[in-house]
C-alpha cells in the first residue's frame, strides 16, 4: 500500500476515533439530561397527585359548607319564627 494512502487512512482513522469520542461525551450528557428530566417528572407526577387529593379534599369541604350554610338558613327562619311567635304571645 503506497504511503500516502496509509497516512490517509490513518488521517480518516484518527477523526473517527475524534468523532467517536466526541459522540460519546455527548451522549453521557444527553443521558444525564434525561436522568435529571425523569427524575422531574416523576417529581412533578408525585406533586400533581399530591394536588389532586387537596383539590378533592377541598371539593368535599365545599359541598359539606353548601350543606350547613342551608341548614344555618334554615336554622335562622326557625330562630325567627320562633321569636315572632314569642312576641305575638303575650306573657305578663
Amino acid at each position: 500500500m503506497p504511503k500516502e494512502r496509509i497516512e490517509k487512512l490513518e488521517r480518516v482513522v484518527g477523526e473517527l476515533i475524534a468523532e467517536f469520542d466526541r459522540l460519546e461525551a455527548e451522549n453521557r450528557i444527553l443521558s444525564e439530561r434525561v436522568a435529571v428530566l425523569e427524575a422531574a417528572g416523576e417529581q412533578a407526577e408525585a406533586e400533581n397527585q399530591s394536588l389532586r387529593q387537596k383539590l378533592a379534599v377541598l371539593r368535599r369541604l365545599e359541598v359539606s359548607n353548601q350543606k350547613m350554610e342551608k341548614q344555618q338558613g334554615m336554622i335562622r327562619i326557625k330562630v325567627q319564627s320562633l321569636l315572632d311567635n314569642l312576641e305575638k304571645m303575650d306573657i305578663p
